[in-house]
């Protein structure tokens, strides 16, 4: 959980509008597929961690 909030930290930070708006949207959307078992990572939702 602590590498997610550190990214999304990194993004914010990225000066130039559009390219935070695009990497934003790309990691989010790599999330939606952690959630949904498509991405080759996996939560464990026991342990609250990737499995």
């Amino acid at each position: 959980m602590t590498a997610v909030l550190e990214t999304g930290n990194h993004v914010t930070r990225i000066a130039n509008g559009h390219a935070r708006r695009l990497c934003a949207e790309r990691f989010s959307a790599t999330l939606r597929m952690v959630v949904e078992r498509k991405a080759p990572w996996t939560l464990d939702h026991q342990l609250g961690c990737f499995t």
